[in-house]
């Protein structure tokens, strides 16, 4: 069973606009992950209604979802390889 996605659904649809991979894990708890950092991930606590980044498995800081929006929309910016559109 997958967990709601009425509170979470701002978030999610960004971070898949963005290229971040979204999934649910087997507890139910929704994962966003960045394929280009795989040390990182931000998961969505519903019971407080928080996303938690987790470095290398360790939770690290609580994010509203605007602060999850803005901290995701910083490492699209900053983190993601760049794409080469010259053609050679």
């Amino acid at each position: 069973m997958l967990p709601p996605s009425t509170l979470t659904d701002p978030v999610r649809e960004q971070a898949q606009a963005w290229g971040f991979v979204v999934k649910a894990n087997p507890q139910a708890v929704w994962q966003v992950c960045a394929p280009w950092e795989p040390q990182w991930m931000l998961e969505y606590s519903q019971a407080q209604e928080h996303w938690v980044l987790v470095a290398r498995g360790v939770p690290q800081i609580r994010f509203t979802p605007a602060e999850a929006i803005a901290f995701l929309a910083r490492h699209q910016q900053i983190a993601r390889p760049p794409v080469n559109t010259r053609k050679s």
